[in-house]
C-alpha cells in the first residue's frame, strides 16, 4: 500500500453489494471494504484520483497481493477481478508492495478521520 499513515474505515460486505459499490460508487480516500476474507482497500492518491484499490487478505494484511484501478473498469471486469480475488487467484502475487498494519484498520461504524467526505 502506498500510504502508512491513512487508517481505512472498513465495512464488512458480501460480494454482490462490494461489486455494486465498486461499480457505482465515489468514495472516499479512506473507504475500505472486507469480504469473505479479502480486504479491498482505497489507495488512491487524491480525492479526484481514479480508484485504484489494494487487495490483501485479512490473515496476512502484512501483503498487498494486488492494485486493481477499478475507476477504469467496465462493470464485467470489476465482477470478474474482484471474483478472482476472492477464489486465491492472486494469493501468490508477489505485487512488491507492503500491506498494512491493524491499528490502520478502523472497522467502527463511527470513524471519522481527514480524509472523509
Amino acid at each position: 500500500m502506498m500510504h502508512n499513515k491513512r487508517t481505512w474505515s472498513v465495512a464488512k460486505v458480501d460480494r454482490e453489494k462490494l461489486i455494486e459499490a465498486l461499480i457505482h460508487g465515489n468514495w472516499c480516500s479512506c473507504q475500505g471494504w472486507e469480504c469473505e476474507g479479502y480486504l479491498f482497500l482505497n489507495d488512491q492518491t487524491s480525492p479526484d484520483g481514479a480508484g485504484e484499490w489494494g487487495v490483501l487478505k485479512v490473515d496476512n494484511i502484512s501483503k498487498q497481493l494486488e492494485s486493481i484501478t477499478f475507476g477504469w473498469c467496465e462493470p464485467d471486469h470489476v465482477k470478474q477481478y474482484v471474483e478472482e480475488a476472492i477464489a486465491g487467484q492472486y494469493d501468490d502475487c508477489d505485487f512488491g508492495y507492503i500491506g498494512v498494519r491493524r491499528e490502520q484498520l478502523d472497522y467502527s461504524p463511527k470513524h471519522r478521520c481527514g480524509l472523509c467526505a
